[in-house]
């Protein structure tokens, strides 16, 4: 047995977690450690590492013709059934309880998106159970996705690699694209 010292508030946050009179701090610590193994990503969806960088696991996803064919709404929902596909229905199902400005923006059941607003128009995130609230601005959209990419401990350049592919009106109408000439 090994002895180790902790923080007084990470020995609180323990006691927190305390489940009857014979748990431990020790067995508090198993039971988390058990959980977590439980709720990472799926090893095929591991990011690899690439020249000691890991890769962007939602490459795949945003580089596909349906996502790049796709407008900001159907994209949205893309990501969301992608993030559970990675993570599993318990991890998703933990970012039911996130509420992002007082509003439910993803359950398990429409009436807890319809009560939390107005012109909510929830619909299925596909392949899930769940179902997200529909009626967003894409800037919110992107903070939806930017939050919940920080809740699941995705790094920055992820997070911004994701939500770069998610632009707002304005800037798709700014944009000029550049088309090879026909005749070389």
């Amino acid at each position: 047995m090994k002895t180790i010292e902790i923080d007084d508030d990470v020995f609180a946050a323990l006691e927190k977690r305390v489940r009857g009179f014979n748990d431990t701090p020790n067995t508090v610590i198993r039971r988390l450690l058990q959980k977590s193994e439980h709720s990472e990503p799926k090893a095929d969806a591991q990011p690899r590492q690439t020249n000691g960088a890991a890769a962007n696991p939602f490459t795949s996803l945003v580089t596909s013709p349906q996502y790049l064919m796709a407008n900001a709404g159907s994209r949205y929902f893309q990501l969301l059934a992608f993030i559970h596909q990675i993570h599993g229905e318990e991890v998703f199902s933990q970012l039911t309880t996130h509420k992002f400005g007082g509003r439910v923006y993803f359950a398990d059941n429409l009436d807890a998106i319809e009560k939390s607003g107005t012109s909510t128009n929830p619909k299925p995130i596909p392949g899930t159970k769940f179902f997200a609230l529909s009626t967003l601005s894409n800037a919110a959209k992107r903070k939806i996705i930017t939050d919940v990419l920080r809740l699941l401990r995705y790094s920055p350049a992820v997070i911004g690699q994701v939500a770069m592919t998610m632009p707002d009106a304005a800037v798709v109408k700014s944009a000029q694209f550049v088309y090879p000439e026909v005749n070389r």
